[in-house]
């Protein structure tokens, strides 16, 4: 037999293909489960911050009313002239905000409004969501009262 060949074997060349398939399956596994990951938490940020802006948005309305009024499914603030009104929209669709013709949709979350003591408004604001079959819960609860009365 000839020692001195030159070349790749067969047999080695398989190994090697063998190997590299294993290190490709173990990387394309783990972007997958990195980009799941990173998806859902874009998700979670999202519902997040919409609960944030909306909870905002009332808190500056209600802190500059004259007069807060609140009903089952509606919340109406009047500071001087303008009068802002909260409405939760049917089947979970949202809450819209209405001044004037101007309008305002924050999609994807709840909303409930108590009427409370010394002028003030208990406000609930709430999201249950999906994202990559895990669930994205949001529940924010204050009580805002007007600074003037």
């Amino acid at each position: 037999m000839n020692r001195n060949r030159r070349g790749v074997a067969l047999i080695e060349l398989i190994f090697a293909m063998g190997l590299g398939l294993i290190v490709l399956s173990v990387g394309y596994r783990t972007y997958a489960t990195v980009s799941r990951a990173h998806q859902y938490e874009c998700s979670r940020e999202s519902v997040m911050l919409t609960a944030q802006n909306l909870l905002g948005r009332i808190k500056e309305d209600v802190r500059a009313a004259n007069s807060v009024a609140v009903s089952r499914n509606t919340l109406t603030v009047r500071s001087g002239p303008r009068t802002t009104i909260y409405r939760i929209l049917p089947s979970g669709a949202g809450v819209q905000r209405a001044i004037g013709r101007g309008r305002a949709l924050y999609a994807g979350v709840g909303a409930e409004f108590a009427a409370g003591s010394s002028h003030g408004v208990s406000v609930r604001v709430f999201a249950r969501q999906r994202a990559n079959r895990r669930p994205i819960r949001v529940d924010i609860s204050t009580f805002v009262s007007p600074r003037r009365t």
